[in-house]
């Protein structure tokens, strides 16, 4: 398995599931989720982009969102 040369920051201080990551000489974010034994990961180039990505894989996964998106019926 290749590891790549990922360096974690620090964890998303507004979004669960969101982290800062120095990749490739650049800093990114990281969406990352473990359901059920299932790793899940997403880099993004803003906290927002990764906030609704991990929104958007929890609702895939069936759980409500959290971060940017709301349920149906919430305001």
């Amino acid at each position: 398995m290749h590891r790549d040369n990922r360096k974690y920051i620090a964890k998303s201080d507004k979004y669960k599931g969101v982290s800062q990551v120095y990749i490739d000489n650049e800093y990114k974010w990281l969406a990352k989720s473990n359901i059920n034994y299932t790793n899940w990961q997403k880099i993004t180039d803003t906290e927002r982009e990764a906030a609704i990505a991990y929104d958007m894989y929890m609702i895939k996964k069936g759980k409500s969102p959290v971060n940017v998106l709301k349920a149906k019926g919430q305001v």
